[in-house]
């Protein structure tokens, strides 16, 4: 995967501002309308108040609004105590006698029944032979009749019926067959009123307490042992009604002004309007945007640093988000015309008036500025998401910073152990060995202070050390055959050796026998080059003495002739002098340039003028300079460059390089001599378009007669260049030749 972030686009944030911008101002455009709808919501649910005088049409408008109704989950468990209670007292009654309840009363059961006789209604009954025996704490005599004539049986039309006329919201009805087992039991509750636990499992769970109860009871009063059994209820039915003001029901209570309170929330009139669906849709569209911009190659965007951030802060971005849109939602229910002119009104800032209209427009500049600021905060976190669909396994080793530390503390363990293990015995042998020695003096030491569980800690370090100690053994074989292998290639001459990366130990040895291969290699490429060098010196000497002398000897002999005419003689003359001149020049030249490289020559320092010696140089080869067809631009200082040089030597070195240019410039070309004079070094430039191309490596041309003309059809030595080198240099200097293209450019830099 592509890691460098790119530069998105102008094209790319124009359209990423416009995918936030926009549906911020329509979301924010629809805020009038919505206000409309509220206030005709409200309008309606007043007028229908208005019209109904009875309190129970609006609660049961309110059931239908209202979701659920949470029941206590100990409601049965409160019933079933309660239940023995009042069969104990309809046994008493069927008796004539009374029945003891110590059991009941040891274990504050009877609370329960007192709790469950004010909370609830009940109806029960208990069937004795041909009879019925009933008790209920019912008032209303109808409400009682129906319960005498439900049979235990309630439906849906019995609800309403129940929490239209008697503000009844649930129903819990049981019965016992005449074994004292649960035969039915059963909870109905109106719409949206649930009970969620087990009935049956928390009932059996009562009986199997009251057992318990009585087991513990008789086994402490030996002298008042009860009858178990006496207590459990056989053909037993009852039915608890919980009205809407019960305390089993958890914080719920229905009067009409928390119903008017309800109808009024502008928080769940806009809910009911679909303003979360507008809201949800501009989401879905800015997350559209944010999924397929990046797909468009030519807009480069996707993978700008703000898109790649790390996990741990898009986490913390997600929470800003959710929380905005929140607050930016409740803000949308309250940044009303309605609600400004309630509380705000007009408002004086330093004497202007701001109408109620203009901090209206106001605040919804500044909501379309807060859905701009949630809705980018939302394209981060969609391109963040798409990142991690593009590559999740790059996205795991790069985005997570959690996974990032624990990378660096394993690389931490590692070097660690490394910086203990690692035996260096070129000259840290004693350290290495100390690390060892502290390392197991510190792990042996904490599983001394483990008593016996240091024991097994010792066999289990044990057994990994001689695993740790195997794997290095082998490791250590293997480095070191690496290092003898190396060896006997460079000892069978074979210089291009291979070594293994990880020598361990042997690394500093590794590393002296890569020295001595590299200054093997070079020697031999030096000695190869000096070989080279040195038949090229022989074959070009060769050529240069050969060419002069093969003259001298042809017109010697032509000067043996008989009947050669003097004017004749006179010429062969000059030419066998002009060819000895040029002979003598050129064996002055190598044995000068021979004695120089050597060292072997004499020099006399004293302070000249540099520029000086230019101009002098340029007034003696005046002719030479206008005989060529060279522009020469002179670009000397104005005043004394003085330099602590040999004068004679200097001179020279100048001297062919003058030549040079004028043997070797193209003809018609401009030739430009510098000198440049800076306060710690004077630098000195010949540069010049060469009339041949030039080839090989500009050092080359410094090399005994070496000529930029490689076919050497021009007069001169080829020892020029050379000479200079070799002058500049025994004078402190420096001397190199750039070449670019077919401009031959010679430096010269002297230090003040």
């Amino acid at each position: 995967m592509d890691t460098k972030l790119k530069k998105s686009s102008k094209l790319a944030k124009l359209i990423i501002g416009l995918a936030v911008l926009l549906p911020a101002i329509i979301l924010v455009s629809l805020y009038p309308r919505m206000e409309k709808l509220m206030l005709e919501k409200q309008s309606g649910y007043q007028e229908n108040l208005t019209t109904n005088s009875t309190e129970t049409e609006p609660v049961d408008q309110y059931y239908e609004n209202y979701s659920s109704i949470s029941v206590r989950q100990d409601l049965v468990n409160y019933a079933m105590e309660a239940a023995y209670y009042l069969y104990g007292r309809l046994l008493q009654e069927e008796r004539n006698k009374a029945v003891d309840f110590s059991v009941l009363d040891a274990h504050g059961w009877i609370n329960d029944y007192y709790t469950v006789n004010g909370e609830t209604m009940y109806y029960v009954s208990y069937e004795t032979a041909g009879s019925e025996i009933i008790e209920s704490n019912i008032t209303n005599t109808s409400l009682a009749k129906e319960m005498d004539a439900s049979n235990f049986v309630f439906s849906k039309e019995d609800m309403d019926w129940l929490s239209h006329g008697y503000g009844i919201v649930c129903v819990l009805f049981m019965e016992f067959d005449e074994y004292g087992m649960i035969s039915n039991i059963g909870f109905e509750g109106v719409d949206g009123v649930d009970y969620t636990a087990n009935l049956y499992e928390t009932a059996r769970n009562s009986v199997k307490q009251y057992r318990q109860n009585a087991t513990y009871y008789n086994s402490v009063n030996p002298k008042n042992m009860v009858d178990v059994e006496e207590m459990v209820p056989k053909k037993f039915k009852a039915v608890f009604l919980i009205h809407k003001d019960s305390m089993f029901l958890n914080e719920f209570s229905i009067n009409l002004d928390s119903y008017v309170q309800y109808l009024n929330n502008p928080e769940q009139i806009y809910v009911n309007i679909g303003a979360p669906i507008v809201v949800l849709i501009c989401m879905v569209v800015v997350a559209l945007v944010a999924l397929v911009l990046p797909f468009f190659k030519r807009l480069n965007t996707g993978w700008e640093l703000l898109f790649c951030l790390p996990f741990e802060m898009i986490c913390g971005l997600v929470v800003a988000f959710v929380a905005g849109v929140y607050l930016m939602f409740i803000g949308m229910c309250h940044v009303t015309m309605t609600e400004i002119g309630q509380s705000i009104g007009s408002v004086e800032i330093l004497g202007y008036i701001l109408e109620k209209d203009t901090i209206y427009g106001l605040l919804l500049g500044v909501s379309v500025i807060g859905w701009a600021l949630c809705f980018f905060v939302e394209y981060t976190i969609v391109a963040h998401c798409r990142q991690f669909l593009c590559g999740p396994i790059y996205y795991f080793k790069h985005r997570i910073l959690i996974v990032r530390f624990i990378g660096w503390i394993g690389k931490q363990i590692k070097r660690l152990y490394h910086y203990i293990v690692d035996i260096d015995i070129d000259k840290g042998l004693h350290g290495s060995i100390v690390k060892i020695v502290l390392a197991n003096l510190v792990l042996v030491g904490a599983c001394c202070c483990l008593w016996f569980v240091g024991i097994a800690g010792v066999v289990i370090y044990s057994l990994v050390l001689y695993v740790i100690l195997r794997k290095q053994g082998k490791k250590l074989q293997e480095q070191y055959g690496s290092i003898v292998y190396a060896t006997k290639q460079m000892a069978d001459g074979e210089l291009k050796i291979s070594l293994n990366k990880d020598l361990g130990v042997f690394a500093p040895l590794g590393a002296e026998l890569e020295k001595v291969q590299e200054g093997f290699s070079k020697a031999v490429a030096e000695e190869a080059k000096s070989q080279s060098m040195k038949t090229e010196l022989i074959s070009n000497v060769s050529h240069d003495l050969k060419t002069p002398l093969t003259a001298i000897i042809t017109y010697v002999n032509l000067l043996k002739q008989e009947g050669i005419s003097e004017a004749d003689k006179k010429n062969y003359i000059q030419t066998l002098d002009m060819k000895s001149q040029r002979l003598k020049a050129l064996i002055e030249d190598l044995f000068e340039v021979s004695k120089a490289q050597s060292g072997n020559i004499q020099l006399n320092y004293m302070d000249v003028d540099v520029v000086n010696i230019m101009k002098q140089l340029r007034l003696e080869m005046e002719d030479k300079l206008a005989d060529s067809d060279l522009h020469f631009r002179w670009n000397l200082p104005e005043e004394k460059v003085i330099l602590h040089l040999d004068g004679q030597k200097t001179y020279r070195v100048f001297e062919n390089l003058l030549s040079n240019a004028l043997k070797y410039a193209m003809r018609g070309s401009r030739v430009y001599v510098d000198i440049i004079n800076s306060e710690t070094e004077v630098e000195i430039v010949f540069k010049n378009i060469s009339a041949v191309e030039l080839s090989g490596e500009a050092d080359r041309l410094t090399d005994r007669f070496v000529r930029g003309d490689s076919a050497r059809t021009t007069e001169g030595s080829g020892l020029g260049l050379a000479i200079v080198k070799s002058f500049v240099e025994l004078q402190g200097g420096s001397f190199k030749i750039d070449i670019d293209g077919d401009l031959f450019k010679a430096i010269i830099l002297w230090k003040k």
